[in-house]
């Protein structure tokens, strides 16, 4: 164990999908007390069997110890103590509360949750599933719904919409093994509501300057847009990956991929993404939908011990 462990506190945000997890990993990363990892979903506390079924590969392995996680704040000036990471998946994964409990042992820090009425956060992977490829452009919201109740699998972040949306299960977890003084959780929609007032909530909770976020620009990041050439967005993505597993773990071949990365995507998005085409739900289905989501209100509620915006 290293004595510096104990000065550094570790902000993991670990989940959830589609609830603005990465303009909130953006807005906590710009404020001047916290360092962000290099990548922003590091998936190092994923067990290798998430990894490899999910397509989630993680640049150091956390089973040759739980030192290699440091590597994703090799930028990091040795006066700032924060440490900031977010990979969504964490909220999901089995073996992961009980990895983190290990790490945080002997670290500082909070485990942090963003979470989303399960509804609109539903139809946000329907639209999402459309643009990344992995559903079907032809397939209605009905049929995508009746496809997601059936999906078992950990590979389509889409299909997985219906059962990730049970929060509860998932977070009960973090809550039974760390506590409420360790785990934090908000909502989307109370970041959309007032997004100073939220921050500054965040910050205090964080002990870090709340002040900062007065001035702060707000933007939002990682919008759902339109794929117009699907088989262009599957090269770019593989690229993308293997530039990530082969270049970012040396300081040069990282500095060189971000400058070559920003040029291409800017070029990319150009060309190959617009404003998402909106479908006319049925009404029905969204009413049923929120029947099947009826319980986790209160469930949520229970674990939480404050009312859920939703």
């Amino acid at each position: 164990m290293m004595q510096e462990n104990f000065k550094k506190k570790y902000f993991i945000i670990g989940g959830t999908n589609k609830a603005a997890t990465t303009s909130f990993y953006e807005y906590l990363a710009a404020h001047p007390e916290i360092c962000s990892s290099y990548i922003k979903q590091t998936f190092f506390f994923l067990d290798k069997e998430w990894q490899i079924e999910g397509k989630l590969e993680s640049l150091y392995d956390y089973n040759k110890g739980l030192e290699q996680f440091d590597f994703f704040y090799r930028e990091c000036s040795s006066n700032i103590i924060n440490r900031l990471e977010a990979s969504p998946e964490y909220l999901y994964a089995e073996n992961t509360p009980e990895r983190l409990k290990e790490f945080y042992s002997e670290r500082e820090g909070k485990i942090i949750f963003i979470l989303r009425n399960p509804v609109t956060r539903f139809i946000s992977l329907f639209y999402f599933g459309k643009q990344q490829g992995v559903i079907d452009e032809k397939m209605d919201f009905e049929s995508f719904v009746n496809e997601s109740i059936k999906y078992e699998g950990k590979e389509n972040s889409s299909l997985q919409a219906y059962q990730t949306g049970f929060y509860s299960k998932y977070l009960k977890r973090y809550y039974d093994l760390f506590g409420e003084s360790m785990v934090k959780t908000y909502f989307f929609e109370d970041l959309r509501k007032d997004n100073i007032s939220f921050m500054k909530k965040v910050a205090a909770d964080l002990n870090i300057k709340a002040d900062f976020y007065e001035s702060y620009d707000f933007e939002s990041h990682n919008k759902t847009v339109e794929v117009k050439n699907k088989k262009i967005s599957n090269l770019y993505k593989v690229i993308r990956a293997k530039v990530i597993k082969y270049l970012f773990r040396s300081k040069l071949g990282y500095k060189i991929a971000v400058f070559l990365g920003r040029k291409v995507s800017k070029v990319y998005h150009k060309l190959n993404t617009s404003e998402i085409n909106k479908y006319d739900l049925d009404e029905n289905v969204i009413n049923e939908l929120k029947m099947r989501y009826n319980s986790e209100k209160k469930n949520l509620e229970e674990i939480l011990k404050r009312e859920v915006p939703w």
